[in-house]
């Protein structure tokens, strides 16, 4: 199967609601429909992650903070135009997004829309570093494992986690990939 046809696979599998796991430009993921909460009821449960603790939503460009009425000050779209994209992940509001840097990552987001994408690992567990460790932890609960050839793992960490208040100022809640962008 060519990396096209398997995008395309990817992508029905996501729109009827399916989750995959794939390495995303920080850890491997769970990745589902941001704004199905079927998807993300199951994520939920597949997880064993309590429901008070919000995922992270990947999003393919700024235009998509609309879809969860995030409006930005001009203030944060400079500081989100220096960090993104890449492995930094920035709450807006109670919700933390990240616009990854990984080409088929984009790609895939642009056909689906926003997709939640916990890490792939039970609650309290280490992440899974490979398709084989993700799929050894959820085995068949999981739609599709995709390792793309031409895009080995992710990096292993965890993104930085920040804080981007409304005039540009913010707080790094966790350090972890991509930190260094910070300073920009």
């Amino acid at each position: 199967m060519t990396d096209q046809q398997e995008l395309s696979t990817i992508v029905a599998i996501i729109q009827g609601g399916g989750i995959i796991a794939a390495p995303t430009d920080t850890l491997w993921g769970l990745l589902g429909l941001a704004l199905k909460p079927e998807t993300v009821a199951r994520l939920y449960h597949i997880r064993g992650r309590d429901r008070t603790k919000p995922f992270i939503i990947l999003i393919s460009s700024l235009a998509d903070l609309s879809q969860f009425n995030i409006e930005l000050s001009p203030a944060q779209k400079d500081k989100l135009t220096l960090w993104w994209p890449g492995p930094i992940s920035v709450i807006l509001g109670e919700t933390a997004f990240r616009l990854p840097a990984r080409p088929w990552l984009q790609e895939l987001l642009r056909q689906t829309g926003p997709l939640v994408a916990p890490s792939a690992n039970l609650a309290g567990e280490t992440p899974a570093k490979t398709r084989a460790e993700a799929e050894d932890i959820f085995g068949k609960k999981i739609d599709y494992y995709y390792a793309p050839s031409n895009n080995p793992a992710a990096t292993n960490f965890p993104s930085t986690l920040v804080r981007l208040n409304s005039g540009g100022t913010y707080q790094v809640l966790r350090s972890g990939a991509g930190n260094t962008r910070l300073l920009a």
